[in-house]
Order: structure tokens, then C-alpha cells, then sequence
């Protein structure tokens, strides 16, 4: 059985090796479905309190994103299913590990296309700006509350706290496709052949979208030549 700690390995810093993607898309090809299979929704299906502070919204949100894309647990999912089960028997090796490579096969793949969209340290650097301006525009609402709230006063409060969730949720995921090392973009390029046969129809397209138009120029945003942007930071 393939050792836990290659797991570890493989899920920090684009340790995906060509033969792990080889086995991955054969065992994904054993399975009926024959497509590399989705992360599932939460057992705990909780909603937001968007009543709670800004920094809580913060948490819940993150520690939902982080969940989903937790490879013990979507392993032990899959692990449960029998068909899984019997793939991962035959092949010696776990229902984590296998999901972990997955997870950054997946988003190896998102970012090769997102790449030919926009720019990843634009799309982080607006994620965080995002979040950060939600974070103050709902810290403002709180900050002038009174006794008794009016109801416009109360749908803009929502309003800003709906914001703030969004953009909680969508930066851990930019950082998890600015993360993607340039290996595993490569090694997904020169396999493209082989990964397109599972590929799902319009897997992952919101995603994407949300993150391209989360990378776009802003009106107020100069685009700099690098020397330019050298100097700038002198």
C-alpha cells in the first residue's frame, strides 16, 4: 500500500509526479463513471449566520472551503462507496491519498486554463483586496448600529455580510490556484491527451469564471512595465 506520508508529500508543493497521474487516471477510468469525480458538498449542511461579526463570517466561510477540499475527508466519502472501495483495494492504496492527488490534479487543470484568462497574482492580490474592503464595509455598518435598526439600514447590514461570505470563500481558493507549482501546470500540459478523455463536460466553469473576473484590470488599476514596477517599490 502506498504510505501516507507520500500523501503528504504530494499535497504541498506540485509533487505530482507522471506515473501518480498515470495511476490516478487509471483508476479513475476503472470506475463506471469513467470522469475524474467532484469533491461532495458538506455532510453539514449549516447555514451562515450573516448576524455574526465580520470576523466570524471570515472563519465560517474559509473552514467551509477548507473542508471540502480536505482529502481525509472526501477520501473516507469515497472510501464508503463501493465502487471506489474496490478500485482502491486492487490498486493498494487509500482512499486520502488518492484524493489527494485528485484535488491537485483538479487544480493543476484549473489552472492551466485559467493561465490563458489572467493573471495569477492579480487574482490574488484581488481576492485579498476584496476581502479586506467587505471586511471594513460590514466593520462600518456594525459600527453604526443603534437600538433600533431600520429596515433599509438592516438589508444593507445583509447585503454587506452576503459580500463579505463571497469574498471570505474565494480567497482561499485563489490561493490554491496561485499555489499550483509550474511543475504540475507543465505535467498537465504534456498529458493533455490523456486527461482530456475524463475530463467532465464544463467541470469547475463557474469557478473559473468567478476567477477570472476576480483577476480582471480594474478602472483604477495601472498596469505597470516591470521596470516601472521595480522602481515603484524603491
Amino acid at each position: 500500500m502506498e504510505s501516507q506520508s507520500s500523501s503528504q508529500a504530494e499535497s504541498g508543493n506540485g509533487t505530482l509526479s507522471e506515473t501518480a497521474v498515470q495511476l490516478t487516471l487509471e483508476m479513475i477510468q476503472q470506475h463506471p463513471a469513467g470522469k475524474i469525480p467532484e469533491f461532495t458538498p458538506l455532510d453539514d449542511q449549516t447555514t451562515p449566520e450573516f448576524n455574526q461579526p465580520a470576523s466570524r463570517i471570515i472563519v465560517w466561510f474559509q473552514s467551509q472551503v477548507q473542508e471540502i477540499y480536505d482529502p481525509a475527508r472526501q477520501g473516507g466519502a469515497w472510501e464508503r462507496d463501493p465502487e471506489w472501495a474496490q478500485i482502491f483495494k486492487s490498486q493498494h492504496t487509500s482512499g486520502e491519498l488518492f484524493a489527494t492527488r485528485v484535488r491537485d490534479l483538479s487544480l493543476a487543470i484549473i489552472r492551466v486554463r485559467f493561465d490563458v484568462r489572467g493573471d495569477a497574482d492579480r487574482l490574488l492580490e484581488h481576492a485579498r483586496h476584496d476581502l479586506k474592503r467587505a471586511q471594513q464595509r460590514l466593520e462600518e455598518c456594525d459600527a453604526q448600529r443603534s437600538g433600533s435598526r431600520k429596515s433599509a439600514d438592516r438589508e444593507q447590514r445583509l447585503q454587506a455580510a452576503i459580500e463579505l461570505g463571497r469574498a471570505a470563500a474565494l480567497l482561499p481558493l485563489a490561493e490554491m490556484v496561485h499555489r499550483v507549482p509550474a511543475a504540475d501546470v507543465e505535467l498537465v500540459r504534456k498529458m493533455s491527451r490523456q486527461i482530456k478523455p475524463v475530463l467532465r463536460p464544463h467541470a469547475n466553469d463557474d469557478l473559473l469564471q468567478e476567477l477570472v473576473e476576480l483577476a480582471r484590470p480594474r478602472n483604477n488599476q495601472i498596469i505597470q512595465a516591470g521596470y516601472e514596477a521595480d522602481e515603484s517599490r524603491n
